[in-house]
């Protein structure tokens, strides 16, 4: 009955089973105010939910530690982007604080190069243009007339035509 009851001990845990006799018998007469700090770490270590998470927490350990080395690595990699990060920030800032210069000019073109606006540029401009070229023909006319040249149809100075 006794290889039984080891072989079940061994089988659920594996790390008391391994323990000498003598602790076997500390950890079961200690006293429950002092325990022995090593069997009760040793008792609590073969419970598998803690075994699997003591597992787990060395494994993201060496996730950390690798992490760690390998940023540790790329520094000044980070760094150099950090900075490169910084100076854009406060290029955007800049920029952001110029906007609204920016934004009026523009509003202001395109009031000037609106198709309505510009339009209406272009009719004064035709107009004027041909307020000139009569007045230059009129001129021209006038001048005709004063030398005493004759035309069928000319222009006279007071802006009426001739037969």
């Amino acid at each position: 009955m006794e290889s039984v009851s080891t072989t079940q001990l061994a089988a659920e845990y594996p790390t008391l089973a391994a323990l000498p006799r003598e602790d076997l018998v500390a950890l079961a007469d200690a006293d429950a105010s002092a325990p022995n700090e090593a069997l009760l770490e040793a008792t609590v270590r073969t419970l598998p939910n803690v075994s699997e998470e003591d597992d787990e927490h060395l494994a993201l350990l060496e996730q950390v530690e690798h992490a760690a080395a390998r940023n540790e690595a790329r520094r000044s990699e980070l760094e150099t982007l950090r900075d490169e990060t910084r100076r854009a920030f406060v290029y955007a800032r800049t920029l952001e604080t110029q906007w609204p210069g920016v934004e009026r000019a523009l509003r202001e073109a395109n009031k000037v190069m609106d198709a309505k606006t510009m339009i209406y540029q272009i009719l004064t401009m035709y107009t004027a243009l041909y307020t000139i070229r009569d007045a230059v023909t009129l001129a021209a006319s006038c001048e005709s007339a004063a030398r005493g040249e004759r035309r069928t149809g000319k222009l006279l100075c007071r802006g009426s035509f001739s037969d």
